[in-house]
């Protein structure tokens, strides 16, 4: 009994000294100080002695780091700029002082969800647009992310113009549920130039009087492609299916851009570093049927480069816009006027270009060029 008494009476000063003075013991920072001090001197783990600061010191995994890519800020937001921009989602202002600004929202039924994809998993919304890595991106958040079935239509359950359940209330669900909107845009004369090569293989892609690429050159197909621009969704103008007046786009990316197709894929859609990066390389270099400005027969190589301001890729670029007709260059100019302005404007808002071996440089930066130097005067 006695022994029973002198327990109870020890675990009472133990409960009573732990529950009052321990607390006010570490709020003492030098008492503190002094038990992590004790605490780092070591302590058997498997029955060897093991510091605690040297657990904290082993080296971790070091995981790839992707660049976040900043959200597209709208151009009347940044420094203070007040110029508005035709591809900015519209605002009203309410308040006395007209200085509250609320995004309007739009009536149902105007946003046209045909080039929508949408993963729920990861809660990402993409207008893509044909010739713009659409495949890619297509396939990959339907067989990736949504895991959808490999059999016919259901292997595209993450498309809205094959799930019609993604329509529902005409995406108005994704800003509710605030899904990370993204479009994906390219150099407007390169989109064109890939959907003249790629008319060889998809039975889509033809205009008038030329069902592919191996019938009409490159500049006969621009001729033709006048009648078709509002008929083959191929031929659109990327504003019109991005439909910035009806969606606001948290994240504008650029198809040439490394920095952002490896932010989509790895970030946002949650893949391994670099796996769209393969996919989103720009291939428009090489041979192409078409007639060089001078007269002269030639397939763009990197020799045609005749600075040496441009690194290999740029030479290769290079050598291809002078394969291009001018005139060609001028009527797809003419044709997508507002797409060249959406470009640039991306250019100068979006992420920073890394032109370190010049892999973003494209068609419109030499079209840039001579038309400062006047040659299209």
């Amino acid at each position: 009994m006695k022994v029973r008494k002198k327990l109870v009476l020890i675990s009472s000063a133990i409960i009573v000294i732990v529950t009052f003075f321990i607390p006010d013991l570490f709020r003492s920072e030098k008492a503190l100080a002094i038990f992590l001090d004790i605490a780092d001197e070591g302590f058997l783990q498997n029955g060897v002695e093991v510091s605690a600061s040297s657990q904290k010191e082993q080296p971790r995994e070091n995981k790839p780091v992707v660049p976040i890519v900043r959200e597209w800020i709208p151009v009347r937001e940044r420094n203070g700029n007040n110029l508005a921009s035709r591809f900015d989602y519209t605002y009203i202002r309410r308040g006395n002082d007209n200085s509250t600004r609320i995004p309007l929202r739009r009536p149902d039924r105007k946003y046209d969800p045909r080039w929508l994809a949408v993963s729920h998993t990861r809660k990402v919304a993409v207008t893509w647009i044909p010739k713009v890595m659409c495949t890619t991106v297509r396939n990959v958040m339907s067989t990736e992310n949504e895991h959808c079935s490999t059999l016919g239509r259901d292997s595209r359950c993450s498309e809205a113009r094959i799930n019609k359940e993604l329509t529902f209330n005409n995406t108005m669900y994704i800003e509710q549920l605030d899904y990370a909107t993204v479009v994906f845009l390219r150099d407007p004369f390169e989109r064109a130039l890939s959907a003249y090569r790629n008319s060889i293989t998809n039975k889509y892609i033809h205009v008038r009087g030329c069902q592919n690429s191996s019938e009409c050159t490159f500049e006969e197909w621009v001729d033709r492609m006048k009648t078709d621009l509002d008929k083959n969704e191929h031929f659109f103008r990327q504003t019109k299916i991005a439909q910035f007046d009806k969606i606001r786009y948290k994240y504008r990316l650029r198809m040439t851009s490394k920095t952002d197709v490896n932010f989509f894929f790895t970030h946002l859609l949650g893949l391994e570093e670099n796996y769209g990066t393969a996919n989103a390389k720009n291939k428009s270099s090489g041979e192409v049927k078409m007639t060089d400005r001078n007269t002269n027969a030639v397939n763009a190589t990197a020799d045609a480069a005749t600075t040496d301001t441009h690194h290999r890729n740029s030479g290769e670029k290079y050598g291809l816009y002078r394969s291009i007709p001018g005139r060609t260059i001028q009527t797809l100019a003419r044709y997508y006027a507002d797409d060249l302005e959406l470009w640039q404007e991306t250019l100068d808002y979006g992420t920073p270009r890394d032109d370190d071996d010049g892999d973003e440089t494209t068609l419109y930066d030499f079209y840039v060029e001579e038309k400062g130097r006047g040659v299209f005067a």
